[in-house]
């Protein structure tokens, strides 16, 4: 599920599908809405082949949607998928650092976000003033975008400010790395040979052609995770910080200036990106609950979210109606380890339906 980055208002969903088989097949793609049929259409695969199907979601703003085909294979399972979208939130995002036009534009882009600018100075002050948790409301954002920054509280700041505590997106700066990580090294001219395509950040991208100029790169180790790498290691990647006693923090890093590169003027995937960071980092601190799940990898529920911060009595039902019992972690949120099954599976309390959470096969 996207919505669309050029178009206002406009969200679409998307399916891949893909043929295995030696022989060619004529099937019928359908969307449906919470169980209701919203558009079908017919198409061409070509053995072993893969055809890309859109369809329009504009008027859905928020429900489970699930496309089918209608294919008599052997294994009816992979024949549906499903996704979430969820209800449109408007994002506070707050820039700090250098004079950035290509950011600027991005941003002014955005229907789903409002942006502002403040200086460094002031921006360390109010984080240094915050305590961990409020560190979002202190600054009046849910994401922070740090361009070419000092990315080190200035002398005498707490030790609190020291981990990132609110969401956010690191250009050409570090936050600091986890103790396993090797130090960052400037390479010129890193040529990128592979990205991670299963992150939401990475959502709808390639990134051939990409020219950096120069750029720090980090080779993955503790909470990293790789997004893009090139032939001298990462160099864009995405970190999980822990304050104590708060939410778990992710931020996105990126390795190069980006007026050093021709990302901006170049390569579609430029607005793109940021669009999807912002939305994934703006997510309830990380899109722990993203547009989907995947069989066999964690499923998680934050109650927070519904206004729920103390529950503890969460349970999730299984598409097949079996009851499971979560794992409750420090921060609050609810985890299941492993779904098997896939469909939808509801989360409920007391009852009551409080989300519902689409699962698709893993591949």
């Amino acid at each position: 599920v996207r919505r669309s980055f050029e178009g206002k208002g406009k969200t679409e969903v998307f399916a891949l599908v893909e043929s295995s088989g030696k022989a060619g097949a004529r099937l019928t793609a359908s969307l449906s809405v919470d169980g209701a049929l919203r558009d079908a259409r017919e198409i061409d695969v070509a053995p072993g082949g893969s055809v890309p199907v859109v369809f329009d979601a504009s008027d859905v703003e928020s429900g489970i949607v699930r496309v089918s085909i209608d294919s008599a294979d052997a294994l009816a399972a992979d024949d549906e998928a499903w996704a979430r979208i969820a209800p449109p939130r408007i994002l506070r995002v707050l820039v700090v650092g250098k004079p950035n036009p290509w950011i600027d534009l991005v941003l002014e882009s955005n229907a789903g976000l409002t942006a502002r600018r403040m200086e460094e100075s002031e921006y360390w002050k109010i984080l240094a003033e915050a305590r961990g948790v409020d560190a979002g409301e202190k600054l009046d954002a849910d994401v922070a975008i740090l361009d070419r920054v000092v990315a080190t509280p200035p002398a005498g700041a707490s030790e609190g400010t020291r981990e990132p505590l609110l969401p956010a997106v690191y250009i050409a700066c570090q936050p600091p790395l986890p103790p396993r990580a090797l130090d960052p090294e400037v390479r010129k001219l890193p040529v990128v040979v592979d990205w991670d395509r299963t992150h939401p950040v990475n959502r709808f991208l390639v990134f051939t052609d990409l020219y950096v100029e120069e750029s720090h790169v980090v080779h993955p180790a503790g909470e990293y995770r790789s997004l893009v790498d090139s032939d001298a290691g990462s160099v864009m990647g995405t970190l999980r910080y822990y304050p104590p006693g708060g939410r778990p923090v992710p931020v996105v890093w990126i390795g190069f200036d980006i007026l050093k590169s021709n990302w901006p003027i170049g390569h579609y995937s430029f607005p793109i990106f940021f669009s999807n960071a912002i939305a994934w980092l703006g997510g309830g601190n990380g899109a722990v609950e993203g547009a989907r799940g995947r069989t066999g990898e964690p499923l998680v529920y934050d109650p927070a979210r519904d206004g729920l911060p103390g529950a503890t009595g969460i349970r999730f039902r299984a598409p097949s109606g079996r009851e499971i019992v979560p794992v409750q972690e420090a921060a609050g949120s609810f985890v299941l380890s492993a779904p098997e099954e896939a469909g939808v599976y509801e989360v409920f309390e007391a009852g009551e339906v409080r989300a519902r959470l689409p699962v698709s096969l893993l591949s």
